[in-house]
């Protein structure tokens, strides 16, 4: 299960990526803000470095587990293709992933029975006292 964990920020940057391959629109102010959070700066860093300087990749076969998610219906399409690009990556991972709204997601990740709390809304600062760590890994647009 640590290992499994430990992985929670691999499969941050798979949402990142999926989220930069399925983005539409012109550059605005959500662009900037998403840039400017730190999984989107080291891996813009590291796609700016030369290849010699790039670290190798870690190829975990051995990683096992399960990895859970819950929150945000409008997040579902993203988590659902970071679910699977994760589990096709490492086959021995099972991801599981409700869609129950943001709240939902926030109080399961505060009690601990999910790894993930997927959420479509800033956090509030009594959530962030109890722990909870925000990373925005998308800005979304309805219309």
């Amino acid at each position: 299960m640590k290992k499994v964990k430990k992985y929670l920020a691999l499969l941050g940057t798979v949402i990142i990526m999926v989220t930069a391959m399925t983005g539409c629109g012109s550059a605005g102010e959500e662009e900037a803000a998403m840039a400017e959070t730190p999984a989107a700066e080291e891996a813009a860093a590291a796609d700016k470095a030369p290849a010699a300087e790039k670290a190798p990749a870690a190829e975990e076969t051995d990683l096992s587990g399960t990895l859970t998610m819950a929150g945000s219906t409008s997040m579902e399409k993203l988590a659902n293709a970071a679910k699977e690009v994760f589990m096709e990556k490492y086959p021995d991972v099972t991801v599981t992933a409700e869609f129950t709204g943001s709240g939902a997601g926030i109080e399961s990740v505060t009690s601990g029975s999910v790894d993930i709390g997927n959420s479509s809304r800033a956090l509030k600062d009594e959530e962030k006292a109890a722990g909870i760590v925000e990373n925005i890994v998308a800005i979304d647009g309805i219309a």
